[in-house]
């Protein structure tokens, strides 16, 4: 199965180049994206302060806007979001530590963080990397810290013509772009990786796809 996850450097640049993207994001539907990671970064099972580490953190425009009490972290596959990431934080005058790389092998020591957020990287994570990656999430964490999951799942809203319903797997050609797993499948990758879910629950987006969103803690 061959993935590319560099290619989504070619879009941080055509996204960069237009006016109607907020990174990842377009304009118009970062707000309610947005809306919805303050609402769960205020949930009771989620540290108010403290060291956080975003992976996929695209270019920072969800990081930047979390509570100040927090020391901010993030790390991208794409040096153009990277870049994106740092500017925006710059103009905002938020202190964030931003760092172009691969996060099957993060460039933090163990126990580092209290919260690690997937900025919605998790569905972009193929086959055995997956519990690499969780792997990764789980050693940075600090004994009791907890990883936020925001991912794609379910059956709604997915291209027909590139989504193979057997693997779970949106295709671009011949690259694996997504695994869009049930709610059920990734909930047991995260307890496979060690981790004790304290909450999950189901939205939808604007594009009308189930998103899966979970809090796990790491055991003492």
């Amino acid at each position: 199965m061959r993935t590319d996850y560099p290619l989504h450097d070619a879009a941080y640049r055509e996204r960069r180049a237009r006016s109607d993207y907020h990174g990842w994001n377009s304009n118009e539907s970062f707000e309610s994206a947005n809306a919805l990671v303050q609402e769960v970064m205020a949930w009771s099972e989620i540290p108010p302060a403290g060291r956080l580490l975003e992976i996929g953190c695209g270019a920072a425009d969800h990081l930047v806007g979390l509570s100040p009490q927090f020391e901010l972290s993030g790390i991208d596959i794409s040096p153009t979001a990277v870049e994106w990431g740092l500017e925006r934080a710059r103009e905002r005058g938020v202190a964030a530590d931003l760092r172009s790389g691969d996060v099957r092998e993060l460039p933090w020591d163990d126990a580092t963080f209290d919260v690690v957020r997937d900025g919605h990287l998790l569905h972009c994570i193929i086959g055995e990397d997956r519990p690499t990656v969780l792997s990764e999430a789980r050693r940075v964490l600090r004994p009791g810290g907890v990883l936020v999951v925001f991912t794609m799942c379910g059956d709604k809203g997915l291209p027909a013509e590139q989504w193979d319903p057997a693997t779970r797997l949106c295709m671009h050609h011949d690259v694996a772009v997504r695994y869009v797993g049930l709610p059920d499948a990734i909930e047991q990758e995260v307890t496979s990786a060690g981790f004790e879910i304290l909450r999950s629950e189901l939205f939808v987006d604007d594009g009308g796809t189930d998103e899966l969103v979970l809090v796990a803690r790491k055991p003492e």
